[in-house]
């Protein structure tokens, strides 16, 4: 993992002690897990920050991305479809 990589996931990491809930952390464990080939778990964790804030910036669009990266495309259209409800 890069150091900048590994350097996030720890601060990630403090984050989530202090905070299970923390949103802004889960989000960014969502993307290094992507980064790092976990899309799987990647999702699960960023469908948990959509369903307790569906207004977080980007995450309807990172989720579709990532449902398109895994071949399901109606549920990466459906996230696309909500980015759009949230973006002014």
């Amino acid at each position: 993992m890069e150091d900048g990589v590994r350097q996030l996931a720890a601060v990630c990491g403090m984050r989530l002690v202090s905070d299970p809930f923390d949103v802004d952390a889960l989000f960014t464990k969502g993307l290094i897990l992507a980064k790092l080939g976990n899309i799987k778990r990647a999702v699960e964790i960023l469908n948990s920050v959509m369903a307790s804030n569906p207004e977080y910036p980007g995450g309807w669009r990172v989720l579709g991305t990532l449902y398109e990266m895994m071949g399901n495309l109606e549920m990466s259209r459906e996230c696309i479809d909500k980015s759009s409800l949230y973006v002014e």
